[in-house]
């Protein structure tokens, strides 16, 4: 007598919502598992580690996380059902140009098709500096014929970090 191994080709797609996206905006991670078959899958659970440069902020249904590491616990999955997670996150301040976040399904049975078993999702961060600038003429009131002296200060007040900051005085005529 055989016994029958249990076979369950789980899949794994991974969208975020919106992209782009400004450094000082969350985003959410919108990740679609299905169960293939042909065996019912059970103890399914969802791994999604998350960049060094993105913050966790909340993930749903049966979801935890810990140090970097989000996991949903999907439990029994039958054959031909689909699961939806949410995980919502934000990048850091200093984070800019493309990152990408990789998902990976894993169950007790054996999965014919493992090349489905992970999903990523790229998405294009863009800085966002608010520079602030303000001048200062001394001494107040100016006299002709003596030295003026401007102050010019520029700040940034974020998030993110400007880069290739130039600023032009133009000085009046006279």
């Amino acid at each position: 007598v055989t016994a029958v191994q249990p076979s369950a080709d789980l899949g794994i797609s991974k969208s975020e919502s919106p992209d782009p996206l400004y450094s000082n905006d969350s985003s959410v991670y919108i990740l679609t598992i299905v169960n293939n078959g042909p065996s019912t899958a059970t103890n399914v659970a969802v791994t999604d580690t998350l960049p060094a440069d993105v913050t966790f902020i909340a993930a749903s249904p049966a979801c935890s996380y810990a140090t970097g590491i989000v996991t949903c616990t999907i439990g029994t999955l039958p054959h031909g059902s689909i699961a939806s997670l949410l995980v919502t996150t934000k990048p850091a301040a200093s984070a800019a140009g493309l990152i990408t976040n990789t998902a990976r399904v894993a169950a007790s049975e054996h999965d014919p098709n493992l090349a489905n078993n992970s999903a990523a999702a790229s998405t294009n961060v863009i800085a966002l500096a608010d520079l602030v600038v303000t001048k200062m003429a001394t001494p107040q009131p100016a006299q002709s014929g003596s030295p003026l002296i401007y102050t010019v200060r520029v700040t940034n007040t974020g998030p993110s970090n400007a880069t290739g900051v130039i600023l032009t005085d133009t000085l009046p005529a006279d």
